[in-house]
């Protein structure tokens, strides 16, 4: 029954087209072209394109229609540069051509026609067809637009399927990952869901060729294929729909099924099949409509899809499958060989030539009469033709030349580039679609080499310490919709190791699937060796223990490292911008500067020593090397200023020349006291016997005078005033023994006060030492102030430097001694220094108090510090308690503290452990 419908439509087919040619052979009055578009998303040659074009051209054959037709080739080619290429050639094409109404075939047209209306044909009615799940949402709320929606016969397919094989337990859903491929796939499941519970469904969107192969190699008798859209693998590999067919068919042991007409022929049996020359016959209708007066809007888009069943006889043959099994109005191509099947066609078109030779013998007559007329309106239209034949032909030829140029000038572009420009599916592979010749100096690998993966895939040369973070982040750009930056490591092809630096798009379809992704990546190795030059140099500038400030060429700081903060107490903040002179102490003259800076702008580098000044105002001394910095053109553009902080070191060099001197003075004392102690001892010795003598002598003076005359004698007593004599000598002599006595005590306390020689820690006599500093440094006190000691009598003995510790009792009397002449000043009145010791548990505790003129409190937590004193210029070096206090707390592990009334006085404490832990 099917086949004779078929043929019926056949027969009337070939009437229509000897009745239409006919009718053209009799003049008629030439009316207006509506002029039409029909723009295709794919390629002509591409079957379901042809049919759609073909039922266009069939349904508008004789109705005044001038048919423009163009090509997107969208499965070829496909990105925005692309498309906007399209648009201005259409532009320019049709610059001056206004369209009665366009049409469009599939989704990539429509969405083409609706970016680009306005600039394209912002009054014309729009026609659409072949639209994947249609939805009113795709139009945009654009007016003036119909047409037809184009869904697959899934649901009557697979019932079909089932009908004809009801053993079936699964069915391989043969599918790509395109735009029309995954749209189907939603589509299939939807329509499939819950169904069939029997049915276990596999869909091989992610398989490549030859996995595809394996699996159709392996199929059983309870397997069916049904194929929806097959163009392309998943390693890019791309196919024609016949070669997907045939490939398909050829290699399954089952039945294979369809559900687009442009299969059959190629080896599947069919199904419920959409059809491109259904859809373009329903919308030329339309666009028909549109030219007789309807307005677009007015006829609601067409939501049933014009599918119809179709079968191919031979292909049922070939699995024994009865054609009775197929709806009655299913068409069959590829017949069996019976007279009137294999001669129908012959046949129909012999009745259709009978009746068409009698109508034309009947309208012969008119003809001939008209013939002239009918011939000059047939020469002006095939001029008519022919000229836009030639203008269509120039524009096109404008259009390719134009392509051709903006195509040479893109890839001399890239080749200009220093990097590879490419384009790759996103997957772990990066399968490159396309490089450019840049790709050889990056990898040195050749750009076929890596194209499909053919020798190897780039994410092969990716570093394998890098795979993962790169995955990572190419995987969040895509599903952000954002470009990646990224710096990686990749394995060329001769082994070397390089850095690289790509940036990345990835490219979407309208459902918003990752299609590709565009970028380009370049060698940044070099770059990478320079920064990791720079990285140890900034490590190494950021961890000294140096200061290190840059400034421009005005000396404004740019930059300090983190040594600077921890000296000075600035931090970069707060001082970039300003002049190093914030650090200024006062302890330099402004010839001292000047000099400087003479050096400086002639180029020279600067050395020498600062005190400079902190933030909270202690001062510190550093060791400074100042460079100029000049640019490739020698101007001057920085100066770089390295401080070293030796406070601690020249505290150290001068308790060095301390020690040294003591230790000189001990030296000398000892040789004084052995060049002066023998004779001062025979001075002694005689003064003794002298002292001894003289009652015996002036005994025996008296008994002299008693024997003598007494009036003679008296004379001689009185001329040499011997009782004056007799009463002073005695006292004479005692006054020079003291003195001897004194001398002696003396040079033995400037002995003990060095102890030269001693470099570890000896157990010491406090009370010792600080009767013998006190005598030592007598001449100091005497004169403004009164001495006593209250010393423990108990006192352990303690572990120390001795000469050191003498030098703090020295340093802390002879300030107790200056504070009180200085607040006493000419009056005469004398002050008082009192020093006493105890033992204390595990320490021994010195106090040495004075009531000179005591500390002020805006001062007192600064005594201790470097170079700070209270005294006038030239009478004081701010070291004496700084020196005090570093013997005291780092060599000696003991405290120092001072307890001082502003015009009272000061008592300075000094705690000293018995443990000798800190030696050395």
């Amino acid at each position: 029954m099917g086949l004779f419908f078929m043929d019926l439509r056949i027969f009337f087919r070939v009437f229509i087209v000897v009745f239409t040619f006919t009718l053209m052979s009799h003049p008629a009055k030439a009316a207006a072209l509506h002029k039409v578009l029909l723009l295709h998303s794919y390629h002509a040659g591409y079957k379901w394109t042809d049919d759609i074009t073909s039922a266009v051209q069939n349904e508008i054959f004789g109705k005044d229609v001038d048919l423009r037709i163009e090509y997107l080739d969208t499965k070829r080619f496909f990105s925005p540069e692309y498309l906007l290429q399209q648009k201005e050639a259409l532009a320019r094409k049709y610059a001056n051509t206004y369209f009665n109404a366009v049409l469009v075939s599939d989704n990539h047209a429509l969405n083409f026609a609706l970016d680009f209306r306005t600039a394209l044909f912002p009054k014309s009615p729009i026609v659409f067809c072949g639209i994947n799940s249609f939805t009113p949402q795709m139009l945009r709320g654009q007016k003036n637009i119909t047409g037809i929606n184009e869904s697959v016969g899934v649901r009557k397919t697979v019932d079909l399927m089932l009908s004809i094989h009801p053993k079936t337990k699964r069915i391989i859903v043969v599918n790509d990952e395109s735009v029309t491929a995954t749209a189907l796939k939603l589509s299939f499941k939807e329509e499939t869901k819950g169904k069939y519970p029997q049915i276990d469904w596999l869909y091989t969107e992610n398989y490549s060729t030859e996995d595809l192969l394996d699996l159709l190699h392996s199929l059983s008798a309870d397997d069916l294929v049904l194929l929806g859209v097959f163009f392309r693998d998943n390693n890019g590999r791309q196919f024609e729909y016949y070669e997907s067919a045939e490939l398909i068919s050829k290699n399954s042991p089952v039945a294979v099924y369809s559900l687009f007409d442009f299969y059959l022929n190629h080896g599947v049996i069919g199904g419920y099949l959409t059809n491109g020359a259904l859809q373009g016959q329903v919308a030329a209708k339309l666009v028909l409509d549109i030219l007789d007066g309807v307005a677009a809007d007015s006829l609601p888009v067409i939501m049933k899809s014009p599918n119809q069943y179709f079968a191919d006889f031979s292909v049922l043959q070939r699995f024994g499958i009865d054609e009775n099994a197929f709806p009655q109005e299913t068409i069959f191509i590829n017949p069996q060989p019976q007279f009137y099947k294999e001669h129908r066609l012959a046949i129909w078109a012999t009745v259709a030539v009978i009746l068409a030779l009698s109508f034309l013998t009947l309208l012969l007559s008119i003809n001939v009469v008209k013939k002239k007329k009918a011939q000059a309106s047939l020469n002006r239209l095939t001029l008519e033709l022919k000229e836009r034949v030639d203008i269509r032909t120039e524009e096109l030829h404008l259009t390719n030349k134009e392509m051709k140029r903006k195509e040479e000038q893109m890839q001399h572009l890239l080749s200009n580039l220093s990097g590879m420009v490419y384009r790759c599916k996103s997957t772990p592979e990066w399968s490159m679609m396309y490089v450019s010749e840049g790709c050889y100096n990056l990898t040195k690998y050749l750009p076929d080499e890596l194209l499909a993966n053919t020798i190897i895939s780039y994410g092969a040369l990716i570093d394998p310490r890098d795979r993962e973070k790169i995955s990572r982040l190419v995987a969040e750009a895509i599903n952000s919709k954002k470009h990646f930056t990224l710096e990686y490591r990749i394995r060329c092809k001769d082994d070397t190791i390089k850095w690289v630096w790509e940036q990345g798009l990835a490219v979407y379809d309208e459902s918003g699937k990752c299609l590709y992704i565009d970028g380009i990546i370049t060698d940044i190795s070099e770059r990478k060796i320079i920064e990791q030059e720079q990285t140890r140099l900034t490590t190494a500038v950021e961890q000294t223990d140096d200061l290190i400030i840059i400034t421009d060429s005005n000396g404004n700081i740019e930059y300090a490292n983190p040594a600077f903060e921890r000296v000075t107490g600035y931090s970069l903040a707060e001082v970039k911008g300003h002049n190093p002179r914030i650090l200024k102490s006062g302890k330099q003259s402004a010839e001292f500067y000047s000099a400087l800076w003479n050096d400086l702008k002639q180029g020279k580098v600067w050395r020498g020593r600062f005190i400079n000044r902190r933030k909270d105002g202690t001062h510190y001394i550093a060791e400074v090397t100042i460079s100029p910095i000049r640019d490739g053109q020698g101007e001057l553009i920085n100066y770089i200023g390295v401080q070293r902080d030796i406070t601690h070191e020249t505290e150290l060099e001068k308790n060095l020349r301390q020690a040294q001197k003591l230790e000189a003075m001990g030296t000398l004392a000892g040789g004084i006291a052995h060049e002066i102690n023998t004779p001062a001892q025979f001075v002694s010795t005689n003064l003794d016997f002298i002292h001894d003598s003289l009652p015996d002598l002036a005994s025996f003076i008296s008994k002299t005078v008693e024997i003598a005359g007494k009036d003679k004698i008296k004379e001689l007593f009185e001329q040499y005033d011997i009782d004056y004599l007799l009463e002073e000598l005695p006292l004479a002599v005692q006054q020079s023994s003291e003195g001897i006595t004194q001398i002696s005590n003396i040079v033995r306390s400037m002995k003990q006060f060095a102890h030269p020689g001693e470099e570890n820690m000896v157990n010491a006599d406090i009370n010792d030492s600080l009767k013998n500093t006190a005598t030592v440094c007598r001449n100091e006190w005497k004169y403004c102030a009164e001495m006593s000691f209250d010393l423990d009598d108990q006192l352990p003995l303690v572990p120390c430097h001795r000469s050191e510790i003498n030098q703090v009792f020295l340093n802390i009397i002879v300030n107790a001694a200056h504070a009180i002449a200085s607040r006493n000043g000419e009056n005469g009145e004398k002050g008082f220094i009192a020093i006493s010791t105890r033992h204390k548990d595990s320490h021994v505790e010195i106090a040495i108090s004075d009531n000179g003129g005591g500390i002020a409190d805006e001062v007192r937590e600064r005594i201790f510090d470097p170079f700070f004193t209270t005294k006038e210029p030239g009478k004081g070096t701010g070291q004496g308690l700084s020196i005090a206090h570093s013997i005291i707390t780092e060599k000696h592990n003991g405290t120092i503290q001072v307890d001082t009334t502003p015009g009272k006085g000061s008592t300075f404490t000094i705690a000293l452990p018995l443990s000798d832990a800190m030696s050395g």
